[in-house]
């Protein structure tokens, strides 16, 4: 972890699903090994969700997006949805399905840090650092596919809606030391 937080999602690759993506992976493992608390499983959770709705509120708006896509990766569309699924779906489910599975110690303990980085604001904070760092602001036409700049900007409004919704579904759930479902009322 600590060599991808030196050298960045470009090591691997621009876009910021790699980069969640890989954090989660480092996460599992660290916990797996170390039995470390997942003290990035927080910020993870909030940040798969952004990403999931960021990425595929563009197709609402554009619907050829999933179609323009594929054809840059070079894939059909079964394969692109598989990909898409298991890139921008996958994470969240698997964040939140962890998340809810730490007894009341262990979720204490991975919520350690968000006194200090409140969870509701810097995952998405980091969100806008990483588009700052990689294109130099909002739009992400080189890194993903030339848009207009209104779709880029409903994709942001959908993410950061994202970020602040369940940021504070996670930071209530870390303050009051109760799972997700009962932060969400269910």
């Amino acid at each position: 972890l600590g060599l991808l937080l030196i050298a960045g999602p470009t090591l691997l690759s621009s876009t910021f699903t790699i980069w969640n993506v890989t954090c989660l992976l480092a996460q599992g493992l660290d916990f797996g090994i170390r039995r470390a608390p997942p003290r990035l499983l927080p910020y993870l959770t909030v940040n798969s969700w952004a990403i999931f709705t960021s990425f595929n509120v563009i197709a609402l708006v554009y619907p050829s997006h999933y179609v323009e896509l594929a054809r840059r990766l070079d894939t059909g569309m079964p394969l692109f949805h598989f990909l898409n699924t298991l890139g921008h779906f996958v994470p969240g489910i698997i964040c939140a399905w962890w998340f809810e599975q730490l007894d009341a110690g262990d979720r204490a303990d991975a919520c350690a840090w968000t006194d200090v980085a409140p969870v509701a604001y810097t995952p998405l904070a980091y969100h806008l650092l990483w588009a700052l760092r990689i294109a130099g602001g909002l739009v992400l036409d080189h890194v993903y596919l030339k848009r207009p700049r209104f779709q880029w900007y409903i994709s942001w409004a959908t993410g950061t809606a994202t970020h602040l919704v369940v940021g504070r579904l996670v930071a209530r759930s870390c303050a009051e030391g109760i799972s997700l479902t009962a932060a969400a009322g269910w």
